[in-house]
């Protein structure tokens, strides 16, 4: 069993993922908290737009409150971005981020096995 509160770097106890629908790019970034994730995805979004002219038509997410609150929701709006929630107890509707998100923590827990850290700090 791996204690989920050991801390990626720098004291970063959790991470976000952004995967595009299309391409299946992902941008992974790590936050100290999850009330973070919004100030990300707006710096996600200047960067993504930036490099490829495009515009942020819809966004996906679970229905939790690092992704649902009054902050994200107005900033959605005022961007005419469409919000599609999904219900974050059902990994079905979620099955690509859900997915990538084990593959990332699969491959953190490798290397952490390889370089001989110890899976509880």
């Amino acid at each position: 069993m791996w204690d989920k509160t050991v801390p990626f770097l720098e004291g970063l106890l959790h991470f976000v993922t952004f995967i595009d629908d299309s391409s299946r790019k992902v941008w992974i970034y790590f936050l100290k908290h999850k009330s973070d994730a919004f100030d990300v995805f707006k710096k996600l979004l200047a960067q993504v737009e930036n490099e490829s002219g495009w515009n942020l038509k819809c966004l996906k997410s679970n229905n939790r409150s690092k992704y649902c609150n009054a902050r994200f929701e107005k900033f959605c709006l005022s961007w005419e971005i469409r919000r599609v929630k999904t219900d974050h107890k059902n990994s079905h509707q979620n099955r690509v981020t859900e997915h990538m998100n084990l593959t990332i923590l699969e491959c953190a827990r490798s290397i952490r096995i390889h370089t001989g850290l110890l899976k509880h700090s």
